[in-house]
């Protein structure tokens, strides 16, 4: 269903296509804003990637984000880029600049890790300098809860024999959950009993079907998992920047558009979630699809 199709829809079913989401209580939905997919550098563009752009659209979401007041942030991973000739200072100081922009939200913030987090640094360097709040902080995959609902943050950046990607040591088609995290994941999920579990990872995990360059190689394990808990209702995640959306058995996969494609603060793309006992709302902005989900 295209976008205005969608518009239309809710239209007829009585529902504001504004998508407005609830003030803050004690019975409120949990509220949260999501970007992925920055590319941050200060080099030209290539294609429909404009590098430079990405600095202002990430100051436009967390304007947005200060306004709506959401319970908090989060960045989907390919935080920053680097140079066409790759320049670890220069990429280290362009991953300064975003969290910078980054940190001006007036809440928590936290980030997942893309295969462009390490290209010219590694995943300590990436950690060292930028920040999650509370006990996330210096972590690259953690959880976290909020409300009703209970929040899984993935890192896929392994190669299959699983060797961490490390200063441009990777190959963006070979990623891999490690074992590590996979027992982790095992604990995480069983362990949750009484909340929605949301899980945020920058690969996609559910396009295996059909186009599986995207997907972590053991991404059906990790759904198989993720599948043994009834309460596991949304993954969002990013990497593919087309976007994307499907149901496999039950839960939801919402894949973030690029926020790195096209150029200027008109060609931006992030969202606001809200999820209650029965719904999760999703307005995005600019270039992203607006949702309501069943759960």
């Amino acid at each position: 269903m295209d976008r205005k199709h969608f518009i239309k829809t809710l239209a007829v079913l009585g529902i504001t296509p504004q998508l407005s989401f609830s003030k803050k209580g004690s019975n409120s939905p949990i509220r949260f804003g999501v970007i992925s997919d920055l590319h941050y550098a200060d080099r030209p563009p290539r294609g429909s990637r404009y590098f430079k752009d990405s600095l202002n659209k990430l100051g436009n979401y967390v304007e947005e984000m200060n306004r709506l007041n959401p319970d908090f942030i989060l960045q989907l991973g390919d935080f920053k880029d680097e140079d066409e000739i790759p320049n670890p200072q220069a990429t280290i100081q362009y991953l300064k600049d975003m969290e910078k922009e980054y940190s001006k939200y007036q809440g928590e913030r936290f980030h997942a890790l893309g295969n462009h987090d390490h290209d010219s640094i590694s995943k300590e360097e990436f950690l060292d300098h930028t920040k999650n709040s509370g006990k996330a902080k210096g972590k690259a995959y953690y959880s976290f809860s909020k409300g009703h609902c209970h929040f899984i943050v993935l890192d896929a950046n392994y190669k299959k024999d699983g060797q961490a990607y490390n200063k441009g040591n990777f190959d963006w088609k070979d990623c891999h959950v490690p074992q590590h995290q996979i027992e982790w994941l095992k604990q995480e999920v069983k362990s949750t009993e009484d909340k929605v579990i949301v899980v945020f990872i920058h690969q996609r995990l559910d396009d295996t079907f059909s186009n599986p360059i995207y997907c972590p190689n053991n991404a059906a394990q990790v759904r198989a998992i993720l599948e043994t808990n009834k309460n596991t209702k949304l993954v969002i995640q990013g990497h593919d920047h087309k976007g994307g959306f499907c149901t496999i058995n039950g839960i939801y996969y919402w894949t973030v558009k690029g926020a790195v494609e096209g150029a200027g603060k008109e060609n931006n793309s992030f969202s606001l979630f809200e999820i209650s006992k029965s719904h999760i709302k999703i307005k995005g902005f600019f270039n992203a699809e607006s949702n309501i989900l069943d759960i």
